[in-house]
């Protein structure tokens, strides 16, 4: 078997267990779907950096054909419209297409009224 087949094979080996999405309260799942396929995901969860939030969004993840179609921008909508209106999302500055979607999509959602804050955050355990 070919080293690049093997990676592609074990590249999810090291992703925590997600059952506690389906089974606690405080955290959801969402399954985003597209023409029949699985188009990608949403993991949020009420372990917030601020107090004054309710919901964070931990993992959005959009497979690459189905980016770039609107599918990430409904699903943000819907998620937020789902749940209470006080949300933190946070993105790896590096990651500048997430970035930038995330600002283009908070703005028009909020009608630019949002607040932004940079900071550097310890990602522990408990956030997953």
């Amino acid at each position: 078997m070919s080293k690049n087949r093997n990676m592609r094979r074990n590249r999810f080996a090291t992703i925590p267990d997600y059952k506690n999405y389906v089974s606690n309260e405080s955290r959801e799942a969402f399954l985003l779907t597209a023409n029949d396929e699985v188009a990608g995901y949403i993991l949020i969860n009420e372990a917030t950096i601020k107090q004054s939030t309710e919901w964070s969004i931990v993992e959005f993840f959009i497979r690459k054909k189905f980016q770039g179609k609107g599918i990430a921008t409904q699903a943000a909508y819907k998620i937020w419209q789902k749940k209470s209106p006080a949300w933190e999302v946070a993105v790896i500055p590096e990651n500048r297409a997430a970035l930038q979607f995330w600002e283009k999509t908070i703005a028009q959602y909020t009608n630019n009224q949002y607040k932004k804050e940079n900071r550097l955050v310890d990602f522990g355990a408990n956030q997953l």
